[in-house]
């Protein structure tokens, strides 16, 4: 039994790192492509790591506001999806899409799949325990 709260502790602690790293990723690239018009956006993205339970061994949900899935898209502000895959030799129409969400956190994936393959190490073990106690 201790075994198994180790590892749920050690996935736990690895989806964190994940969003973590995605928020941090997230920031610096708002803030590169200058998508920011006020500061909302940036103060809106926010991680939620699930423990297990008897379904799922963890689970992360990252957050932001809505319109950044639009710029991300590069649709909104009255430019359909369809609009903009439909007529793309129109400038007027297409929005130039700012991938602030899409590379970052599917860039990262590998990172953690990698982590959680390969990271739960004696070493790691032994530290998870020693918090534990």
């Amino acid at each position: 039994m201790a075994e198994d709260a180790v590892k749920l502790q050690f996935i736990q602690d690895a989806l964190k790192q994940y969003g973590e790293d995605v928020s941090d990723a997230m920031m610096r690239e708002i803030n590169r492509l200058n998508v920011k018009d006020t500061e909302a956006l940036l103060n809106s993205i926010s991680y939620k790591v699930t423990g297990a339970d008897q379904y799922a061994k963890g689970e992360i949900q990252i957050s932001f506001r809505e319109y950044g899935r639009f710029v991300d898209m590069g649709v909104g502000k009255g430019r359909s999806l369809k609009n903009t895959q439909v007529n793309r030799r129109n400038k007027y129409v297409t929005r130039k899409a700012k991938k602030i969400y899409s590379p970052v956190a599917y860039g990262l994936l590998n990172k953690l799949i990698s982590q959680l393959q390969y990271g739960l190490t004696d070493d790691v073990i032994q530290s998870i325990k020693s918090q534990m106690t």
